[in-house]
């Protein structure tokens, strides 16, 4: 779809937020300052809500939420304009920080995380046989009550050891390892490949709902060929995997990859792995390939703000136009921000892109 731009009804942003799964009480409600969600294609998504927390008629400060805005208490906000509200997290209260000032007026700011922050709390020490990454990550998101979406790996790992980690250190590790991503929405943990060759969910154009636009294109992490090396110790031959154009999950409909470019500029150069640990000719082409697609991803990076849009979120692809040849095109979002306040409604968020 395309995005409208600037009509009537984006002009009125509203908000909705559930506590314990109920709406909050309205006199709490109109308490509330501003509504900041953020997330990210690697880590827990954030919510922070500012309250009002100083009654003017009382000269009293306020018990915002003492009955239902407590720790651990599940949070839902809904975002968007009119009638079409989007949620955008499902989180739980983990901190709530008041402010006391001579020069302002009292707040009450109620931070939180989705439940991916669960996987940060202690550290284990175990081994996992016979299992793929995908295995790994439905056993330890079971063991913290949560429904699994895992896409399957492939490689079998005949022993991987957890040292002291939390899970989710343990979870970005092995997910970085091969391109994968670690996501809670709701009840459910996604451990999906990074998808910057999907189809693209919004347009926004600069000039319109597109407001502002950082982009920079740098070369220097292009590289023409990633080879992951390892040793078999039972066959005592060497493991080598291998990556380079053409394994790129996409172009995003570029017409020349970073690596190209990079290799025309200057000249082929290659970059040899061999501090990953690796025991199958699987295992080291699929770092490789990952590890490729990695580097080929920061070809162009930028940060951009725009009208709200709900639409623009971390892990989705999404359209820049009119920002010349080379920096128009479709991005993939590695993290948004939406935020509501008193000028309105604005959604900040990062982006790659692999082509020009």
């Amino acid at each position: 779809m395309t995005e409208p731009a600037l009509q009537t009804e984006r002009t009125a942003p509203r908000f909705k937020i559930l506590a314990g799964g109920s709406e909050l009480p309205i006199e709490t409600e109109l308490d509330v300052l501003d509504v900041k969600v953020s997330d990210y294609v690697e880590g827990a998504g954030t919510f922070t809500i500012t309250f009002n927390n100083w009654s003017s008629s009382t000269q009293e400060f306020k018990k915002i939420g003492e009955d239902k805005l407590t720790e651990g208490t599940e949070v839902e906000v809904k975002v968007g304009f009119v009638d079409n509200l989007k949620s955008l997290i499902v989180g739980e209260i983990t901190a709530l920080e008041p402010q006391f000032s001579a020069n302002e007026s009292p707040t009450m700011k109620v931070f939180g995380y989705d439940r991916l922050h669960r996987f940060r709390r202690g550290r284990n020490t175990r081994s996992f046989v016979d299992m793929k990454d995908s295995e790994i990550a439905e056993k330890i998101a079971r063991e913290l009550q949560l429904r699994v979406d895992a896409e399957d790996t492939q490689i079998t790992h005949q022993y991987v050891l957890q040292s002291n980690q939390s899970d989710i250190d343990f979870l970005l590790e092995r997910a970085r390892r091969i391109r994968y991503e670690v996501v809670v929405k709701d009840k459910t943990l996604f451990f999906r490949k990074a998808a910057n060759n999907k189809s693209k969910i919004v347009s926004i154009e600069f000039g319109l709902t597109l407001t502002s636009f950082y982009p920079r294109l740098s070369t220097m992490r292009q590289v023409s060929e990633v080879i992951v090396q390892g040793w078999n110790h039972k066959t005592k031959e060497a493991i080598i995997g291998k990556a380079q154009q053409g394994d790129e999950t996409s172009k995003m409909n570029g017409s020349k990859l970073g690596v190209a470019i990079s290799e025309s500029a200057f000249a082929a150069a290659k970059t040899f792995v061999v501090d990953k640990p690796v025991f199958s000719q699987g295992e080291a082409t699929q770092i490789a390939k990952g590890l490729f697609n990695d580097m080929t991803v920061e070809f162009i990076t930028g940060e951009g703000t725009a009208i709200g849009n709900t639409d623009i979120r971390a892990g989705e692809v999404v359209e820049l136009l009119k920002l010349g040849q080379r920096f128009s095109g479709p991005y993939y979002v590695t993290s948004s921000t939406h935020i509501i306040d008193r000028k309105g409604y604005s959604t900040r968020f990062t982006v790659a892109r692999n082509a020009t």
